[in-house]
C-alpha cells in the first residue's frame, strides 16, 4: 500500500542527497538540512511495508495498561536492528505515593550522534482499550514515532546529539498507578526536546494546547458494617453511604463551572443480596482545565465524601489510584519548526481554536512539558470517528490510515533535525518554557 508522496521539492533534494551519499562512501562531508531530510524521508519510505506491518499487529493484538509485552517486543526488535541501544524494562517513581515503580515492558532507545548536541526524545505509546482496541490510535502513532527513528538512524553520525525513544506504557488512565511518562519523568529531565504526534481527524502544529486539562484519577471506598437484613440495625450500610455520595456529588456537578468535569462508575455495591453491604466503593476522573480550580474540585469531592460518612456513621478512604496528568504546556518555537515541516510535506495544519471551556483532552505528556520543550500535535489518520471509539480503531487500519504512517514519521524526523542542525533553536524553546513556568507560579 502506497502512504502520501514526497513533493516535487523534496523529491529532488533525496535524489541529490542520495547522490552525495554514494559518491562519497558514505563518510561525506558536512550535510545541509534539507539534504538531511529529504534522506530522512526516503529511508522512512523504505520502511513503509515495516511501519504498516507495526500498526497492523498492535491493532490485531490490543494490549492494555502496564502489560505489553507484544507491543514492546515489536518496538524494540524494529529499533534494535537499526542499531539503537535498547534498555528494557524502566524503574521509576510513582507521583502520588512516592514509591519506587517497575515497568516491564516500558523501553528507552539510544542513538548517539557524530558530536555532543542536543538531546531529543519521542514518545512511543502502544497500550490499548478496553473492549474498544487502539481506538486511541497509539497504535499508528508509535509507528510514527519508531518510523522517525528508522529514518533517522544512519544520519546521526552527520549531526549532533542524541535520539532517544521512550517507550511509554499506560497512558490511558484506566488502571492504577497509570501513566508511564510520568513514571519515566526522571530519565527525560536531561532532554532539551520531547515530542510525538497523535492520531486525528485533523492535523495540527502543537501550538494550540489541546491536551489542556489537568486529571486525578480517584477511588472513593465507604467502611460501615455488616449485618443481617433481619437486623440491619446492627449494621452500616457503606452502599446507601456511597448512594447519598453520589447524590451529592450530582447536585455539586450542575454546579462545576465551565471547563471541569467528574466521570465516575460504581465498582462495589456489595457482594451478596441478603447482607447489608460493610464496604462499597467508587471510581472517578477529575478533570478541569484551570489548576487552580483543579485543586478546588479536589478538595470539594474529598469533603463531600467525609461529610456523607460521618452522616452515615461509616468512614471513607479517598484513594489516588494513578499518576496525576497536568495541562500541557505546548512550545511555541518548537511548534513553529513542526508546522513548517508539516508545510514542507504538503499539508495545511489545522488551528483550532478551544471554544468551550471543558473541551480537549489529558495526558501525561503533559507532565512532560512542565520538564522538556515539547509538543504534542495531531496528524489525521482517520477520515472520521471520535477518540476511544470502534470506528477510530478501524481507521488505524484503513486504507488511509495506513497510508499516513510514512507521512508522521517524516514530519518528526524533520522536526528532529531542525533540533540537531541549529534550525530549531534549543536556548530559544527553554526560554520560553522557564517563562512559562514562572507565569504559571505566579497565577
Amino acid at each position: 500500500m502506497n502512504g502520501p508522496t514526497l513533493p516535487g521539492a523534496l523529491r529532488s533534494l533525496a535524489v541529490t542527497a542520495t547522490l552525495v551519499f554514494l559518491s562519497a562512501g558514505a563518510v561525506g562531508g558536512d550535510r545541509s538540512p534539507e539534504e538531511l531530510k529529504a534522506e530522512a524521508a526516503e529511508r522512512i519510505d523504505a520502511a513503509e511495508e515495516q511501519l504498516q506491518d507495526y500498526v497492523m499487529y498492535l491493532n490485531d493484538n490490543p494490549e492494555i495498561g502496564f502489560d505489553l509485552p507484544l507491543a514492546a517486543d515489536r518496538a524494540t526488535a524494529m529499533l534494535e536492528e537499526a542499531g539503537f541501544q535498547v534498555e528494557r524494562g524502566i524503574e521509576g517513581t510513582l507521583l502520588h505515593s512516592g514509591q519506587s515503580f517497575f515497568m516491564e515492558h516500558a523501553f528507552i532507545a539510544k542513538l548517539e550522534g557524530g558530536q555532543p548536541g542536543p538531546k531529543v526524545g519521542l514518545m512511543v505509546e502502544y497500550d490499548a482499550l478496553p473492549e474498544i482496541g487502539h481506538g486511541c490510535q497509539h497504535d499508528i502513532s508509535g509507528a510514527w514515532s519508531i518510523g522517525a527513528g528508522l529514518g533517522l538512524a544512519s544520519l546521526m553520525p552527520y549531526m549532533s546529539g542524541t535520539l532517544y525513544l521512550f517507550g511509554t506504557p499506560a497512558e490511558e488512565g484506566i488502571v492504577d498507578n497509570a501513566g508511564g511518562k510520568v513514571i519515566m519523568l526522571e530519565r527525560m529531565e536531561h532532554l532539551d526536546a520531547a515530542l510525538m504526534i497523535h492520531g486525528s481527524t485533523v492535523t495540527t502544529d502543537g501550538a494550540e494546547n489541546i491536551m489542556r486539562l489537568n486529571r486525578e484519577a480517584l477511588e472513593v471506598v465507604f467502611h460501615g458494617r455488616e449485618a443481617s437484613p433481619n437486623s440491619a440495625y446492627h449494621g452500616i450500610n457503606a452502599l446507601d453511604a456511597n448512594m447519598l455520595f453520589w447524590d451529592a456529588l450530582n447536585a455539586y456537578r450542575r454546579q462545576l463551572r465551565p471547563g471541569a468535569a467528574i466521570y465516575g462508575i460504581i465498582t462495589d455495591g456489595g457482594q451478596v443480596v441478603n447482607t447489608i453491604p460493610g464496604r462499597s466503593a467508587s471510581r472517578f476522573l477529575v478533570r478541569v482545565a484551570d489548576e487552580q480550580y483543579f485543586h478546588e474540585v479536589l478538595g470539594r469531592v474529598r469533603e463531600i465524601a467525609e461529610g456523607i460518612a460521618m452522616a452515615m456513621g461509616a468512614t471513607v478512604d479517598v484513594n489516588v489510584t494513578a499518576n496525576r496528568y497536568v495541562s500541557m504546556i505546548p512550545n511555541q518555537t518548537l511548534a513553529q519548526s513542526h508546522r513548517a515541516n508539516l508545510e514542507a510535506l504538503g499539508l495545511e495544519p489545522f488551528s483550532p481554536r478551544m471554544h468551550r471551556p471543558g473541551s480537549g483532552g489529558a495526558s501525561d505528556m503533559g507532565n512532560v512539558s512542565r520538564v522538556v520543550p515539547s509538543i504534542h500535535p495531531f496528524m489525521r489518520s482517520r477520515v472520521t470517528g471520535g477518540g476511544h471509539t470502534l470506528e477510530a480503531a478501524e481507521g488505524s487500519r484503513s486504507e488511509f490510515g495506513l497510508g499516513t504512517v510514512t507521512l508522521g514519521a517524516k514530519a518528526l524526523a524533520m522536526t528532529a533535525i531542525d533540533i540537531f542542525t541549529g534550525e530549531a533553536d534549543v536556548e530559544a524553546m527553554r526560554d520560553e518554557l522557564d517563562r512559562a513556568l514562572a507565569d504559571l507560579a505566579a497565577e
